[in-house]
């Protein structure tokens, strides 16, 4: 039996809306300055951080380990490790895994940079990871969130590694709700692994998700739940307390 978590923090996000593909502003009747800004400074925005790695590329996230331990892109079919492999992905066959060398090491991987106003809303970024380790939370995988150059922890995963672990477990983080709006933002996983034949950390279907603008969450612990299969959609599992304005 495959068991799936879905965890849900809560946070509010913001999405810029502005004039696009060089179109300036001309309208006499509102302050076409401000808004050619907000144009001129939208492609530094919003970067797209969804990938499910299938196409062979972790799209714009960027692998920035200093050491020999790396991310690369594991084929389920033809795993690089066939001695230590998770349950199949619920989508697709490749996923991004932390190649580990002859000592234990910090594999980097990062974000574009981007801004965010007061005009967005909410926003999720939802991932699928397996950890597993000889021992129990020897392996691990944190999320944070690079402010400005000051990074903030959002999550450490150790808690899901052990010896026994297969599965793939989702898990969704709104991780702008602490963060000043107009800040210079990035996003950073750091997985530590080790060179046990069952240590491994690999994440898989990064999402990044507009709610609603006219929806609130409202609950305010994180929301698991437990399913015999793994479902396409990181969402189905969740018991969401919504209110509409």
């Amino acid at each position: 039996m495959e068991n799936k978590l879905t965890f849900l923090l809560l946070a509010h996000l913001v999405l810029l809306t502005v004039p696009v593909g060089g179109e300036q502003c001309q309208n006499q009747l509102i302050d076409c300055d401000i808004i050619n800004r907000l144009a001129e400074q939208r492609t530094k925005e919003m970067p797209n951080l969804s990938t499910d790695f299938e196409n062979g590329s972790p799209n714009e996230w960027k692998d920035e380990s200093k050491t020999a331990v790396h991310w690369n892109i594991e084929d389920y079919n033809s795993p690089w490790e066939v001695d230590n492999l998770p349950f199949k992905p619920s989508i697709g066959n490749r996923y991004l895994r932390v190649d580990r060398k002859s000592t234990f090491g910090v594999a980097i991987l990062r974000s574009p940079t981007f801004s965010f106003s007061d005009e967005e809303k909410y926003n999720l970024l939802t991932f699928d990871f397996w950890l597993r380790s000889t021992w129990s939370k020897f392996t691990n995988l944190e999320l944070f969130v690079n402010e400005n150059g000051n990074e903030k922890q959002l999550l450490s995963l150790s808690d899901y590694s052990f010896i026994t672990n297969r599965n793939w477990i989702t898990i969704s983080v709104a991780p702008l709700h602490d963060v000043s709006p107009a800040s210079v933002i990035s996003f950073v996983f750091y997985a530590y692994c080790g060179t046990n034949v069952e240590d491994a950390v690999a994440i898989d279907n990064i999402r990044w998700t507009l709610f609603n603008e006219r929806t609130s969450v409202t609950s305010a612990d994180p929301i698991t739940s437990t399913s015999d299969t793994q479902s396409d959609n990181p969402f189905d599992d969740l018991d969401l307390d919504l209110d509409l304005w």
